[in-house]
């Protein structure tokens, strides 16, 4: 805090490198230490005429001297000095005998935080000091709560820039095909497994409808608009989206915030997997019939057991001339067409499974 006391010539006033001078009735000037009455003061007697000194026995604060009168040149003359004080953050206070209006704006135009005119009242003056102080307290407190607060948000900036780019990385390293797209199927996000398969880059999909950018996409137009008003995600699991070549998975997610709304297309190829699966079930397949082959196998030896073995009893009687009673020869008959009948049913299984 620096109080700075004005000469005031037109009361007779004068301050000459530091030192204060006083005029008498008769216009006579005597510096302050050697003024008739002053000096003598019963009140404030004023025993040193420097300034700086006097007021250094009052208090440990900076103080400085400026000629007020100065001030009607124009706040220009004495900017520097001004802008040395409030760059230092230090409040001013002018005391001053001049209270016109004129003079009093120019002080406040010329830096300070307050004008006290003679009179000047002690406790009063204390009092806007004590204030001030306070003020310049409560000022730097704010100042460095700022401070600490945007030191803050740059590192908590920094931490979500950070956190931004690595999702990014994550979701460009993906081999699906993510694209985001908001309530009017705009595009939003491309990452870049989308652009590899379509061969449109992020800088010209985002904006445009999704549709428009991957044709194959267009019959999900209403689908996606469900999927964002019932906040429920559908899947397609074998969708030919290019060429009807390559089976992929399509699903359509709901962005689950309150802030936005929108959806996320999330596309795998799963031709591979689509290939890989049809040669398991192939194989699945392979080794069930092979399993049944051991079953149809001793149910066709029956089958042959029952023929041949029929045939074998009628080669013998015919050889020895036997008769055959028409019963016996029915009953002949009868175990071979069972048994052609039963191996018809076991070839009609083979062909089913096949």
């Amino acid at each position: 805090f620096i109080p700075i006391l004005p000469a005031a010539i037109k009361i007779g006033r004068y301050t000459v490198f530091g030192n204060h001078f006083a005029a008498v009735g008769d216009g006579e000037v005597f510096r302050l230490d050697r003024h008739p009455s002053m000096a003598n003061h019963p009140v404030t007697p004023m025993v040193e005429a420097d300034l700086r000194k006097h007021l250094a026995t009052q208090t440990d604060l900076r103080s400085g001297l400026i000629n007020i009168l100065e001030i009607r040149k124009g706040p220009q003359q004495i900017h520097s000095r001004i802008d040395e004080l409030i760059a230092a953050e230090v409040p001013i206070i002018f005391l001053s005998a001049l209270s016109n209006t004129e003079d009093i704006v120019q002080g406040f135009e010329a830096g300070a935080v307050d004008y006290v005119t003679k009179p000047i009242q002690k406790d009063e003056l204390l009092s806007r000091i004590n204030t001030h102080l306070t003020i310049r307290t409560l000022h730097k407190q704010l100042q460095n709560y700022n401070e600490e607060l945007e030191e803050t948000v740059s590192i908590r900036t920094k931490e979500l820039q950070k956190t931004k780019t690595y999702l990014y990385n994550i979701i460009n390293s993906m081999p699906s095909i993510l694209i985001g797209v908001d309530v009017n199927g705009r595009i939003t996000h491309w990452n870049k497994s989308a652009e590899f398969k379509t061969g449109a880059t992020s800088q010209n999909a985002i904006g445009q409808p999704f549709w428009e950018i991957f044709k194959s996409l267009e019959k999900y137009k209403q689908i996606y608009m469900d999927v964002i008003k019932n906040k429920k995600e559908l899947t397609f699991p074998k969708e030919k989206l290019k060429d009807n070549r390559y089976c992929n998975s399509v699903t359509i997610f709901p962005l689950l915030t309150n802030a936005d709304e929108g959806a996320v297309i999330r596309i795998d190829d799963i031709t591979e997997f689509e290939i890989m699966e049809n040669q398991l079930r192939q194989a699945q397949k392979m080794e069930t019939i092979g399993t049944l082959a051991g079953g149809l196998a001793h149910d066709f030896n029956n089958v042959l057991g029952g023929i041949i073995g029929t045939l074998s009893l009628l080669k013998v009687k015919m050889s020895r001339k036997q008769e055959i009673p028409d019963e016996m020869m029915s009953d002949f008959i009868e175990t071979m067409s069972n048994s052609g009948k039963r191996a018809t049913q076991m070839v009609q299984q083979l062909l089913t499974l096949a």
